[in-house]
């Protein structure tokens, strides 16, 4: 199995151990990401609901594992290895899947019908907790409603202002001028910076607590 998936995400996987020989008991579950060297990925992490399952003799349980991969690429492909340990055996039992990244994250924001402002995603990020990207990641600003609305970028060389030309050899935002519904305004800075963002039309200016990224 592999899992197609983008940075800042967390991926649920589903884990089903069955028991044979007439076992019955615990199972510990744990879990490693590796790249193809067998080194571990740094920043990417899993996470169980439960650190084990107990089965009936022969029976089979579930949990489940989130896979959480961070917004700076520190690779973006590898494997996750399930391991369960139990007194049924000697050693462990282990399952794998091949995980595969795009180098790219969405921000799903969208205008409010009520209020006519932007409603910016919680995991945005601001000053105090920004967005931390590495340069030649893809930003997509996606508008999951049904207004058009256009981003602000406050530092232009990094990220174009849509709609505004940029200066010389800085990136051109009137090439794609208006996110329309169901379509995203895409980026893939070129240099470092910091860039707070917002929208523009509407406007949508929360000052200090705007939206920012910080590419490195």
């Amino acid at each position: 199995m592999t899992i197609p998936t983008e940075l800042k995400t967390s991926n649920p996987i589903t884990v089903t151990v069955k028991g044979s020989g007439g076992f019955s008991g615990a199972v510990a579950l744990s879990a490693a990401i590796v790249d193809a060297n067998n080194a571990p990925i740094a920043g990417w992490t899993v996470d169980f609901t439960a650190p084990s399952v107990t089965l009936t003799a022969d029976g089979t349980a579930t949990a489940v594992a989130t896979l959480k991969i961070p917004a700076k690429s520190t690779g973006l492909a590898g494997t996750v290895k399930i391991i369960g340990t139990s007194t049924a055996t000697a050693g462990t039992n282990t399952a794998t899947a091949a995980v595969t990244a795009l180098n790219q994250l969405t921000f799903a924001l969208k205008v409010d019908a009520a209020t006519g402002k932007c409603v910016y995603p919680a995991d945005a990020g601001n000053a105090a907790n920004s967005v931390t990207i590495a340069v030649g990641t893809k930003v997509r600003f996606f508008n999951t409603g049904t207004a058009n609305l256009e981003i602000h970028s406050d530092n232009k060389a990094v990220i174009a202002h849509q709609g505004q030309a940029g200066a010389v050899g800085q990136p051109d935002g009137t090439i794609d001028p208006v996110t329309e519904a169901n379509t995203a305004f895409e980026q893939t800075p070129a240099i470092t910076g910091v860039v707070p963002w917002y929208c523009h039309a509407p406007a949508t200016d929360l000052g200090a607590n705007n939206p920012r990224i910080v590419v490195q």
